[in-house]
């Protein structure tokens, strides 16, 4: 067996184009599928003491892998397998070594190689991932703790700070969001085979919140990847009656980030799927909510759900004229232009006349005419 670290040829960065594999990394691709469990032992093994470049082409190989069996792969060759006989084993093979490199321990542009190609095996292939949906939200929590743990050297270095040091920090926070990112969206394509599954399963960890102390990084991404889900398949069975109570806890929660997001994601389902008037029920307390989150959360809400009442109308046009008159357009300026669409403007009559809905895009969309005082 060749040196697997050595003989590797790894793409270029940020070049994973399936025509352009290298040689070595198909061979190992197709060893890969030949015995998937002993190959996935050597790539570890040869990985341990490699460097960066050589490890991410490492789990590139797992990659390939995972491709050359995909009898509906776009980029397939002649000589690729034509057989599915190898898939399960080979599936079963890559998720467990791609998900032991989501924890950092080959470098963080490695987890995120290793999270993408996760989130890959979901690509027209939900039921791939969702018998593995514990493991991936596992790994999204640890990931996601781990991202918030600063890194310390055990050395005490006498050489003058490293000028680059905020920006290697920040780049390593940014490409492990990254990755907890990915890991979410290969969960969105498992809800594709059982939606009411998922939504159960993720409520579920987010009902653990409490108790496991998960914090507002980890709940902020599964509320915003719930109200995905529901705008995907919200018209199945149970799948609305499984996530609207969970969201409207977090509307009332005390955590403003968590009250955004929980209506984030109220609206991200409102704009495809008829929901209950909660949120219309809740304007009164919503529009009083001081937090700049909560103030961009509700006027966006204000431009994506129907209010078919005029009172609720009345309220948001008088929310974002009250927003454009007090807020400081250079420090926050994305808040003034989601306000622009919910604008007022009194006609002489000094009567309503009509108000019309549309998108945030569109200044005056909302509320274009309230009562003049």
């Amino acid at each position: 067996m060749p040196n697997l670290a050595v003989s590797l040829s790894v793409p270029p960065e940020d070049s994973y184009d399936p025509g352009t594999v290298g040689t070595a990394e198909r061979a190992i691709a197709r060893m890969f599928i030949a015995a998937p469990v002993r190959i996935a032992g050597l790539l570890e093994e040869a990985g341990r003491h490699a460097a960066e470049k050589t490890r991410d082409g490492l789990v590139g190989s797992v990659r390939h892998a995972l491709d050359m069996v995909n009898t509906e792969y776009v980029h397939r060759r002649p000589d690729d397998p034509v057989t599915t006989s190898e898939e399960a084993a080979v599936s079963d093979a890559a998720f467990a070594f791609l998900l032991a490199r989501t924890d950092e321990s080959w470098g963080h542009e490695v987890t995120f190689s290793a999270a993408e190609a996760i989130e890959r095996m979901g690509d027209g292939r939900g039921g791939t991932l969702a018998r593995r949906l514990d493991p991936i939200l596992g790994a999204f929590v640890t990931l996601t703790r781990h991202r918030l743990t600063e890194q310390k050297s055990v050395l005490t270095s006498a050489a003058a700070p490293d000028p680059f040091a905020g920006l290697e920090a920040y780049a390593r926070k940014n490409s492990l969001y990254q990755s907890a990112r990915r890991l979410l969206s290969a969960v969105e394509s498992a809800s594709s085979t059982d939606p009411l599954a998922v939504c159960k399963t993720i409520t579920a960890l987010i009902t653990s919140e409490r108790d496991n102390d998960l914090g507002i990084e980890v709940v902020y991404p599964l509320l915003a990847t719930l109200g995905e889900v529901g705008r995907r398949h919200g018209d199945q069975p149970g799948v609305l009656q499984a996530i609207l109570p969970t969201l409207h806890t977090y509307l009332v929660d005390t955590e403003p980030g968590l009250r955004a997001a929980a209506l984030k994601a109220w609206t991200t389902i409102g704009g495809t799927h008829a929901l209950p008037s909660t949120v219309a029920d809740l304007l009164q307390a919503l529009v009083s909510d001081g937090y700049v989150v909560m103030i961009n959360a509700v006027l966006k809400a204000a431009c994506r759900l129907p209010w078919p009442d005029q009172e609720s109308r009345i309220w948001l046009a008088l929310h974002a004229k009250s927003v454009m008159e007090g807020i400081n357009v250079s420090e926050h300026l994305n808040t003034s232009k989601c306000s622009l669409p919910v604008r007022t403007v009194r006609p002489k009559s000094g009567r309503l006349l009509r108000f019309t809905s549309g998108n945030c895009s569109t200044a005056g969309s909302i509320a274009r005419w309230v009562p003049g005082r």
